[in-house]
């Protein structure tokens, strides 16, 4: 199969994400073998929907923790600005933080919700959504419950909920997820240590936590959540060899596409049938 590389962002393959949502999808399909139909739809599926969204997940974490930095430069070099005497203080702002996060939020839904597609081209069931407590119940009945891709969707069910329940408190809020507080930079009032708290949000009454901290994780998760998940899909698929898929240690991986995963011929395991005569 030959790999169409189209522009789709101003990223190239040494973008970590680029990478490992095109150069290395096709590296991982090579010896699979499988039909060109299912091929082109893996790629495409890959590489023009996730890819794009993550990308652009990738985007908004790098212009909030930016603007972060340059707030906290200007912290060490100016100090707390003030007006009237002391008794007004200038809080500095993220710009544009609530639509970001927003539409970090869509996007990283709709990549979870585009990943699901992959049990449609390779075992003919449908998920038109992102509820992966519904794919993992799938699973338990067609994989059984210790299947190692059972397993790893039920391991990973915690943070694949908390992503869907903030993006639908975005759409509906008040609705069954509730409401998603978003605060910017708030000036916390200390007699020893007055400061600037950073960004923070919470679903309902959970506790605060440090938006870009936690959107970092975030997009680091599904990543990794959608190339393992790809690869324990390809384990299921039989081939005329022996495969052994390995990961590829981060200090080793290639500078011009940094790929994490390879496969390559199992030769422990690998037989060759003698001619009968």
């Amino acid at each position: 199969m030959v790999f169409k590389l189209q522009k789709v962002s101003d990223y190239g393959t040494s973008n970590y994400i680029v990478a490992r949502t095109s150069v290395q999808i096709s590296e991982l399909l090579r010896p699979i073998q499988l039909e060109k139909e299912k091929d082109e739809k893996i790629c495409e599926l890959f590489f023009m929907k996730i890819q794009p969204r993550l990308i652009r997940c990738y985007e908004i974490s790098n212009k909030i923790s930016g603007d972060l930095e340059k707030i906290d430069a200007d912290l060490k070099e100016n100090g707390i600005k003030t007006q009237s005497a002391g008794r007004v203080v200038e809080v500095p702002h993220v710009m544009q933080l609530t639509e970001d996060v927003e539409t970090y939020l869509y996007n990283a839904k709709s990549v979870l919700r585009d990943l699901a597609v992959l049990f449609e081209i390779f075992f003919n069931k449908k998920f038109d959504h992102s509820r992966y407590s519904d794919i993992l119940k799938w699973a338990k009945e067609y994989f059984e419950k210790d299947h190692p891709i059972t397993k790893f969707i039920e391991a990973n069910q915690p943070w694949l909920k908390d992503i869907v329940q903030r993006r639908n408190a975005v759409e509906h809020p008040g609705g069954y997820s509730g409401h998603l507080h978003i605060k910017n930079i708030e000036f916390v009032e200390d007699k020893e240590n007055s400061h600037f708290a950073p960004p923070t949000w919470h679903l309902n009454e959970n506790p605060p936590t440090p938006i870009h901290n936690d959107i970092q994780v975030i997009l680091r998760n599904i990543l990794e959540f959608s190339e393992i998940l790809f690869v324990l899909i390809l384990q299921t698929i039989e081939s005329p060899f022996p495969l052994k898929f390995y990961e590829i240690p981060e200090k080793e991986r290639e500078e011009k596409a940094p790929v994490r995963f390879g496969v390559t011929i199992d030769l422990n395991n690998f037989k060759i049938k003698k001619n009968e005569t």
